[in-house]
């Protein structure tokens, strides 16, 4: 339930990203052309929900993937959110009673 008269403290987008920037991707090999979205709420100094969407732009131009490609690069992308997704749980950020949230873009 939201308290309107809740005065505590949010994060600072600085509290809130400087973790992210380093862990949220270690070791989950992301290739440079992928396109990585994270959106994470924060409480009590843990992420408490995290969703991450990984998308693999192709050239206006491009051909359509055949189904056995599409297949591959499904696999790949949902192991790309599945090792993200663990390291921003492993994440520590400042506690704070109130739930933040945030998105990040890589």
């Amino acid at each position: 339930m939201l308290d309107v008269n809740d005065d505590r403290q949010h994060l600072t987008d600085g509290q809130l990203m400087g973790p992210m920037r380093s862990g949220a991707y270690t070791g989950c090999r992301v290739p440079s052309y992928a396109k990585v979205t994270i959106k994470t709420a924060v409480q009590l100094g843990r992420a408490i929900g995290v969703t991450v969407t990984v998308k693999f732009p192709k050239p206006k131009k491009a051909k359509p993937l055949s189904p056995k490609k599409a297949q591959k690069e499904a696999k790949a992308a949902a192991k790309i959110a599945a090792c993200v997704d663990k390291n921003v749980r492993l994440i520590v950020w400042p506690p704070s009673r109130r739930r933040d949230t945030f998105t990040t873009e890589l």
